[in-house]
């Protein structure tokens, strides 16, 4: 469902930004478009509002894989009271981090094809079972788990149990 009063809900946007960045203390321009044009590679893509951040803080915004850009996005979207099915109605960019992040995936993606596609036909190197079985009788075995003090205590015990035995000189 469409956002019923695009301009409206842009200006709302611009309010609550305003109120951000200043009372956040950046230095950050941004600008809204409505309906905004779209590449044509991405036209499975349809914003309804595009909010464009520039300005020396938009580093800042872009640390952490753009969280902080996430986070002005998901509260833009609340202050909107969009659906969670309604959230790619909005985006926010800044320095085309969005259509590099999307260039990122689709290139990983292809890679992984390649390499399943290289791989294709080609029998899996299986162990035998009994490889695995002793992997996972060491994983489990719990005297490896110990701390330094309870397993020399465990040794000195099992160099004690003999009767009669001396013990090393340390």
């Amino acid at each position: 469902m469409p956002i019923a009063d695009k301009v409206a809900a842009a200006k709302k946007m611009g309010e609550f930004l305003q109120a951000v960045i200043t009372h956040g203390g950046f230095k950050l321009k941004y600008r809204i478009t409505v309906d905004p044009p779209i590449a044509e590679q991405r036209e499975w893509e349809h914003p309804e509002i595009l909010v464009e951040f520039a300005g020396p803080d938009s580093g800042l915004l872009l640390e952490r894989g753009g969280e902080l850009l996430r986070s002005f996005e998901l509260l833009g979207t609340e202050i909107l009271r969009l659906q969670g099915n309604e959230h790619e109605k909005i985006w926010f960019d800044c320095k085309n981090f969005r259509s590099l992040r999307i260039e990122e995936l689709q290139m990983a993606a292809r890679a992984a094809a390649e390499k399943v596609r290289a791989t294709a036909g080609a029998r899996p190197r299986l162990r035998p079972a009994w490889v695995v079985a002793i992997g996972l009788s060491a994983v489990l075995y719990v005297p490896h788990r110990m701390n330094k003090r309870a397993a020399q205590q465990r040794q000195l015990a099992d160099q004690v149990a003999a009767p009669g035995q001396t013990l090393p000189a340390d």
